[in-house]
């Protein structure tokens, strides 16, 4: 029994050890991939709450699903770019204005989030014309930020 508890023990312990992520400092280059990574994650939550908007495919009971995760991840843009110590990495759509204009940057993140809380909202208002506003207001803050922050498409 005193065996058993023992190896059970450890078992958990090593488990537990071997689910722990692996805590370094990722490079500048990984970095890059994950903000990049984050960022077509928004995209993808805006098109696709703008596609359903517009009647055009999707289920208006799940525009809420994509505006929340836009909340969500709002939240991880402006740390998805300060990591690896916020270097900009070459072959990326991300301009050094970023790190050069911190404060405006966070600003422009800051924007973004409450234009996207808001959108929340007003989904979950069911109030079109709020959905509306706060979907043109969300657009411009995205646009806002890639006109300071992004290379041109």
């Amino acid at each position: 029994m005193r065996k058993t508890l023992i190896s059970t023990v450890t078992a958990i312990a090593l488990g537990a050890t071997l689910a722990l992520p692996a805590v370094a400092e990722p490079t500048p280059e990984d970095a890059a991939k994950y903000r990049q990574y984050v960022m077509r994650a928004l995209s993808g939550h805006f098109g696709a709450l703008t596609m359903t908007a517009r009647g055009l495919a999707g289920d208006p009971a799940n525009m809420r699903i994509h505006s929340a995760a836009l909340v969500t991840l709002a939240a991880e843009a402006g740390p998805a770019f300060a990591a690896a110590g916020g270097a900009p990495v070459e072959d990326t759509e991300a301009l050094p204005a970023i790190w050069e204009d911190a404060d405006g940057f966070a600003a422009a993140v800051d924007e973004f989030a409450a234009a996207a809380a808001a959108l929340d909202a007003a989904i979950a208002s069911g109030d079109s014309d709020a959905v509306a506003a706060a979907h043109r207001d969300t657009g411009a803050a995205c646009k806002g930020c890639h006109e300071d922050y992004r290379l041109d498409d």
